[in-house]
């Protein structure tokens, strides 16, 4: 397999290749010397070899490199490349997931994948003025389906105001000084809100829903997975999160539970509650308090806008600082109680003895 290609442009340029020589799957396989099933792979984004590359763009008479972009060198316009790629105006609101639009429902998760993919590469780009006319006219196109969120970028920018996206992303990109991809994505993730209109309690209830959800999932990231758990479990009781499947379903794809405002109140060392913070393994519960406590204050007093500055949101964290929300003891119990009540009783209340005998 070929790295740093984006294998889902390059199955959508085939299909429509394939569809203007008037070729079935069949047809098209026999064509090039290989199964049905490795076609409808390759039109699926995925099994796609170096000598299949080769051997697809010598049949469609393009260049490897036409190919590998996705893209034809007749398709200045972008029009057809953008519609078949990235266009997620003609989908409705996934607000019942079921058998009838499954399949819309994975084209149309692989397409915000496209998207998210896409724009973030473009965006270097924009800062540094360095798009070109085609680039431009496509990262206009897909920043119609974002917005930025401005409570978290008046957080780093000290009250100051923001008074469009583009101010805010180029001045963000300029404050963090950011050089790293991977950084910078994970930066841009937290400024910029990408509507997903799905249903995710639908979803996550679809038997059948399990490729669906696991794409959903790595879309929103662990972040937003975690609260969704979060949210979740606050409002239901033991017997009500052993019976959900969208609980089951989250902790099977590795969603965490985290520390809230019930939890740790107002800033105020006083009111934190000191037994729930205390349950970290292998460390004191009082360090896990005054290490939180202050990581929670150093914060605050670097952003400065008290009344904006959330210090239970996961956007005002680092990769590492995030996992001073997690709650690793509520997480272990749900993970017990969804997994092993049930298929292992033994095992459950074993784990149950030693945690209540770690608090006492």
């Amino acid at each position: 397999m070929i790295k740093d290609i984006n294998f889902d442009l390059v199955g959508n340029l085939i299909i429509k290749l394939r569809e203007r020589n008037s070729l079935n799957q069949q047809e098209f396989a026999k064509e090039v010397g290989v199964s049905k099933g490795a076609v409808c792979q390759w039109e699926q984004g995925s099994g796609i070899k170096t000598e299949n590359l080769y051997d697809i763009a010598k049949y469609f008479n393009i260049t490897v490199s036409e190919l590998i972009n996705g893209q034809l060198n007749e398709e200045e316009d972008d029009d057809d490349y953008f519609e078949r790629n990235y266009n997620l105006d003609g989908f409705e609101y996934f607000s019942e997931v079921n058998e009838s639009n499954y399949d819309e429902l994975l084209e149309y998760l692989k397409r915000c994948k496209n998207v998210i993919r896409r724009f973030m590469t473009l965006y270097p780009l924009y800062v540094e003025k360095e798009l070109t006319k085609k680039q431009s006219k496509e990262y206009h196109k897909m920043l119609h389906y974002f917005k930025v969120d401005y409570k978290y970028a008046k957080t780093i920018r000290i009250g100051a105001t923001l008074y469009s996206i583009d101010e805010a992303v180029e001045w963000l990109t300029e404050f963090y000084q950011i050089k790293d991809k991977a950084e910078l994505d994970y930066i841009l993730y937290k400024i910029f809100d990408f509507e997903i209109r799905i249903n995710p309690l639908s979803l996550l209830n679809f038997e059948k829903g399990n490729l669906a959800i696991c794409e959903y999932l790595e879309l929103i990231g662990k972040e937003r997975s975690d609260n969704l758990l979060t949210s979740l479990i606050s409002e239901m009781d033991e017997k009500e999160i052993e019976n959900s499947l969208p609980v089951r379903r989250l902790v099977e794809f590795g969603a965490r539970c985290f520390f809230t405002r019930t939890h740790i109140c107002d800033f105020e060392y006083n009111v934190i509650d000191k037994e729930i913070l205390g349950q970290l393994d292998g460390v004191s519960k009082n360090t896990v308090i005054q290490d939180r406590h202050d990581y929670f204050k150093e914060e605050e007093k670097r952003n400065g806008s008290f009344g904006v500055y959330d210090p239970y949101s996961w956007k005002n964290f680092t990769k590492n600082g995030y996992e001073y929300l997690i709650d690793t003891d509520t997480t272990d119990r749900i993970r017990d109680i969804v997994l092993l009540k049930n298929s292992d009783p033994k095992k459950y209340y074993k784990n149950l003895i030693e945690r209540d005998a770690k608090h006492m």
